[in-house]
This record gives C-alpha cells, sequence and structure tokens, in this order.
C-alpha cells in the first residue's frame, strides 16, 4: 500500500465497498411510493436509474481522481496519466460490478448501466478540473508582473 502512496485512495475503495453492497442487494420496490408520484413521461426521459449510476459513478471518479491527483509520480505531475488512471479504475469497477450483478437473484448485468457508469466518471472527472485547475486560475492570479 506504501507504494501506491498508503491511504490517498481509502475513500475510493470505500466508496467502491459500498457500491459493491448496494448492488448485492436485491431492489425491493421501496422507491415506488416516491416514483409513483412522477409523470411516467418523466420517468422514462430522466431514466431514475441510470440517473443514479450516473451520481454514484461521479463520485467514485471524483474520489479515485483525487487519489491518483496526490500520488506523485517520478517525472512528476502528469495530469493525462491521473484522468485516465480514474477513469480506468471508474469504469473498470463498473463494468465489474455489472458482471457481479449478472450472479444477484432479481438483478441483471446492463450494458447501459455500465454507459451511465462511465459518462458518470466523466462528470465526474470534469467536475473536478473545473473546480480545482480551472477554477484556481481564474480565482489566485499567476504572480506574473509583481
Amino acid at each position: 500500500m506504501r507504494a501506491l502512496g498508503g491511504w490517498r485512495f481509502a475513500p475510493a475503495l470505500a466508496w467502491s465497498a459500498l457500491l459493491f453492497w448496494s448492488s448485492s442487494r436485491v431492489w425491493d420496490g421501496q422507491a415506488g411510493a416516491v416514483l409513483q408520484w412522477i409523470p411516467s413521461f418523466l420517468l422514462q426521459l430522466l431514466a431514475p436509474d441510470k440517473l443514479l449510476h450516473l451520481s454514484a459513478y461521479c463520485m467514485l471518479g471524483l474520489l479515485w481522481l483525487a487519489g491518483f491527483r496526490r500520488w506523485r509520480l517520478p517525472q512528476g505531475p502528469q495530469p493525462r496519466v491521473h484522468l485516465a488512471l480514474a477513469w480506468i479504475c471508474t469504469s473498470g469497477f463498473g463494468a465489474l460490478d455489472e458482471v457481479h450483478q449478472a450472479f444477484v437473484p432479481g438483478r441483471s448485468a446492463d450494458p447501459q448501466d455500465w454507459l451511465a457508469d462511465a459518462c458518470g466518471a466523466c462528470l465526474g472527472m470534469g467536475v473536478w478540473i473545473l473546480c480545482t485547475d480551472l477554477g484556481l486560475r481564474v480565482i489566485r492570479p499567476s504572480g506574473r508582473g509583481r
């Protein structure tokens, strides 16, 4: 664990464990009470299942990227490498989780769920880039000309 920088990946691993646990559960329809008040055309448009995948994997992408951004490579900071590794870990876990769900009674593997997972990973990394890299450049002057 020390070679990869100790505990910096612990939040991503903990969130992954939570996602794995939740995908091991059989959906019992309790959310139906809430969903019955939403018009059916809106449900089809929003696809709550895909929005859940998108948001959960958005968070996972953020957590993996946060871990990799704190991981110093011998060549120095490598933002593209960090982004690629975070996306691979997030979307790869999404694919493995879909395979796992194929073996859970009452659940099924859905390639569209994996696509929502991969898009969520991209969204999370986009949020990170906008909020940290670009945001800091706008807020904090570069210091040139002083």
